[in-house]
């Protein structure tokens, strides 16, 4: 943290003095040390004043807290495969199904008509339902999910905590930002992510896009209204 040092005269002391009550002080040597929320501001010493640097970037720090449950889980892992090559192709293919079964109908024999059906269910109702029970049983398996994790958004980057873990990432190693409706979901590769569910950080969500906008290239951030 810097520090700019300014002179200051008798008038300034005496201003500078009726207002230290209204202020928590350290006293430390022959120094005043003035602080708020527990970050010194400024130190009087020896008739100067020096005026603590960096406060307002800790001010701007955006700090969260997450809890995963199968609904965001679920949620996540539907949003993933409808917009990964895979999941688009199954899609197209069961829309093709439906649309040669309802203009076709008439033409088709039984076992075209199954075909054509199964493939018109397979991906659009039978993949959903498969991908719920999948995060269901996973959300059961990985006790991570059963702990909160806090979040720290900073300007240099942003950390996550659990318990006795932490992680540190810099904003140049996140992949994307996309919006899902039901969650942000921050990719730092094409396969792993956080997800971060709005009903969760309504409170902060203007400053969490904020902040995401601020130190993400444009092309990273996919959230609507950003």
């Amino acid at each position: 943290m810097g520090q700019t040092q300014i002179p200051v005269d008798r008038k300034d002391q005496l201003d500078f003095w009726q207002e230290i009550h209204k202020t928590k002080l350290l006293f430390i040597y022959r120094c005043v040390i003035i602080q708020q929320d527990n970050t010194p501001v400024f130190i009087y010493s020896r008739g100067v004043l020096l005026i603590m640097e960096g406060r307002d970037s800790m001010e701007n720090d955006v700090k969260f807290e997450i809890k995963i449950s199968k609904k965001d889980l679920s949620n996540f892992m539907i949003y993933h495969n409808y917009h990964s090559m895979q999941g688009a192709i199954g899609l197209f293919i069961s829309a093709a199904a439906l649309v040669l079964l309802i203009v076709k109908f008439r033409a088709l024999d039984t076992t075209q008509i199954v075909v054509l059906a199964v493939l018109a269910l397979v991906f659009t109702v039978l993949t959903p339902l498969i991908l719920i029970r999948k995060a269901s049983a996973q959300e059961k398996r990985n006790k991570t999910f059963a702990r909160p994790i806090t979040y720290e958004l900073r300007e240099d980057g942003f950390s996550l905590y659990q318990e006795e873990e932490k992680a540190d990432l810099e904003w140049r190693n996140v992949y994307k930002v996309v919006d899902s409706g039901h969650s942000l979901i921050l990719y730092i590769s094409t396969v792993r992510a956080f997800i971060w569910p709005k009903n969760q950080i309504r409170d902060q969500y203007g400053a969490v896009t904020g902040m995401l906008k601020a130190h993400l290239e444009p092309r990273k951030l996919k959230i609507k209204g950003v």
